[in-house]
């Protein structure tokens, strides 16, 4: 079989899987466009959600600065509050009218107008204020660690969004006796503590939503009965396939593969033995197939199998073993009774010339000859004619 070492090729799929989960995760890279598409519209939704509740967050704690300030200090306060809800309710609607707007960028500054206004507000505490009131100003900077958990974002970016609230420990503001049982070491470790846990939750979410994407795609485009591609994949796939094999000029196969008589099982056994036959029958496919082969479910009991760099020796090595592995399997219906089954098996190589279209009716053309001839056999077509 004319193929690359397997060992090397199973090597390099793992390698390319593990950057396809990690990258993303670690840095955002290698996502594709729909999952970046997913993951901004996740992203301004959250955000805007975000907003309206620091916003309410902000505007609830209005009366408590008013009973426990002098009046002066509370109206300064008041007009800081008002400012800041309603900057990060505008940032939130501009980012989601603003479709060139990065969403990163808008939590970027929706963190940033919290760390200003946050640090604004602490500056006009008075010294003698109330310690439990200070002490409320003083979580600030975890309020801003914790909010970046909401949002499906990579590590590295959770990381470097957490820097403002970094920022706001460190000002001398926050080194005071606003807790004077909570040292700045202390405040530091449980900081810290929130950015991890807050990066930890930000890139389970961007795994999640990345499955779930994943799986969205999968299910449109795999066979939901037998798990192999469905037709509109698997043409797509070959289209691709033929374009790499005869730029490279590569070798390439494809396999029409036809239950025989299948309609009789279905009619002796009952549907739900011919969906075991058609289950088992697509076990064996996959089993015979390699890394980079693709086997797809294109009709009822229709099925085709794309070979990249494989010539006729390989081909009919592969065709025949599925032959007689399906001839030798025993398939048990409801009620006990074993069921035989037979596949004929259509060959076509790929040609210079070739389409999709072309290979693939050369291929059934190959198997309706099997069929001719008796079934449960391999049969190549003949040459390219245009």
């Amino acid at each position: 079989m004319t193929v690359r070492s397997t060992s090397q090729q199973r090597w390099h799929e793992r390698r390319r899987a593990v950057s396809a989960r990690l990258l993303p995760i670690l840095f955002g890279a290698n996502l594709s466009v729909s999952e970046r598409l997913q993951q901004q519209r996740v992203l301004k939704q959250r955000l805007l959600s975000m907003a309206c509740v620091v916003a309410v967050g902000l505007i609830a704690w209005i009366p408590i600065d008013l009973q426990t300030l002098p009046t002066t200090s509370a109206l300064q306060l008041l007009s800081l509050r008002l400012a800041l809800a309603l900057a990060v309710l505008l940032l939130a609607w501009i980012a989601q009218r603003t479709p060139r707007l990065s969403p990163v960028i808008a939590i970027a500054l929706f963190i940033g107008l919290q760390a200003i206004g946050f640090a604004w507000m602490e500056s006009e505490i008075p010294n003698n204020a109330d310690p439990l009131l200070r002490l409320g100003y003083g979580l600030f900077p975890f309020i801003i660690a914790a909010q970046i958990a909401v949002f499906p974002l990579p590590l590295a970016v959770t990381l470097a969004l957490s820097m403002p609230a970094v920022g706001l420990l460190l000002l001398p503001a926050w080194q005071g006796p606003f807790a004077p049982e909570l040292s700045l070491y202390g405040s530091a470790w449980l900081l810290l503590l929130i950015i991890v846990i807050s990066s930890w939750a930000g890139a389970s979410q961007l795994l999640l939503l990345l499955l779930d994407l994943l799986r969205a795609r999968n299910d449109a485009a795999h066979d939901g009965l037998t798990g192999l591609a469905n037709r509109r994949s698997a043409m797509t796939r070959l289209t691709t396939e033929i374009a790499q094999a005869q730029r490279r000029r590569q070798p390439l196969a494809l396999l029409a593969l036809d239950l025989d008589r299948f309609k009789q099982v279905n009619d002796v056994y009952g549907h739900a033995a011919g969906d075991r036959v058609l289950i088992e029958f697509a076990a064996t496919l996959r089993a015979n197939l390699r890394l980079g082969d693709l086997g797809a479910r294109t009709g009822g009991e229709e099925f085709i199998a794309v070979l990249p760099q494989t010539d006729r020796d390989a081909a009919a090595i592969v065709a025949e073993r599925i032959r007689a592995q399906c001839a030798d399997l025993p398939v048990s219906s409801d009620d006990g009774r074993v069921i035989r089954f037979s596949v004929s098996i259509g060959v076509a190589l790929l040609d210079g010339r070739d389409s999709s279209a072309s290979l693939l009716a050369r291929a059934d053309s190959a198997l309706y000859q099997a069929k001719r001839d008796g079934r449960n056999r391999v049969t190549f077509a003949g040459n390219w004619s245009g």
